[in-house]
C-alpha cells in the first residue's frame, strides 16, 4: 500500500500519546513517558523501536502496552541499532558504539579495499587558515 508507512506512524503515534509518551521537538522519532513505573526513552525507525528505561518494571510494562497492540519480538539488550554496533560492558559500566561495518561497506562499494589506512586523515600539525587558502575574489573561484 502506498500510505502504509503514513499510516502506520499514525497509528504508532496515536498509541504512544494514549499511553502517555511525549516526542521529542527536535527528534520526532524520539518519545519519552514518564510514570509510576519510571522513565522510558524510545526511539522508531520504521517499526523498529530501540527502548531504555530507569527501571526493569518500567521496560516490562511498555513492553505489555506493545503487546496490547501488535504481535512484537524482543530481541533482548541491543547489539546494533541503524548502522551501530552497540558493546556493553556492564561490569566496568561502559558502552562502546562502532560503524565499522558501515565504513567497511562503503570502502567496499567504492573499491577502496586496498587504500593506505591512515590513523590520522590529515598531515599532524597542519594549519588550516581561512584567509591562506580561500579565495578572495570571485575571479580567483575559476
Amino acid at each position: 500500500m502506498k500510505q502504509g508507512g503514513r499510516v502506520w506512524n499514525r497509528t504508532m503515534y496515536a498509541a504512544l500519546l494514549s499511553w502517555g509518551f511525549k516526542r521529542l521537538e527536535c527528534e520526532h522519532c524520539v518519545y519519552f513517558c514518564q510514570d509510576q513505573f519510571g522513565t522510558i526513552l524510545t526511539a522508531v525507525h520504521v517499526n523498529d523501536f530501540f527502548n531504555v528505561g530507569s527501571t526493569k518494571q518500567a521496560l516490562a510494562h511498555f513492553k505489555t502496552q506493545l503487546r496490547s497492540h501488535w504481535e512484537i519480538s524482543d530481541l533482548g539488550d541491543a547489539r546494533f541499532c541503524v548502522g551501530i554496533a552497540i558493546e556493553r560492558d556492564r561490569t566496568k559500566h561502559t558502552i562502546a558504539l562502532s560503524q565499522t561495518a558501515l565504513i567497511d561497506q562503503i570502502i567496499t562499494q567504492f573499491g577502496l579495499q586496498d587504500a593506505y589506512p591512515v590513523s590520522i586523515p590529515m598531515e599532524p600539525g597542519l594549519h588550516l587558515s581561512c584567509k591562506e587558502h580561500s579565495p578572495m575574489t570571485d575571479d580567483d573561484c575559476k
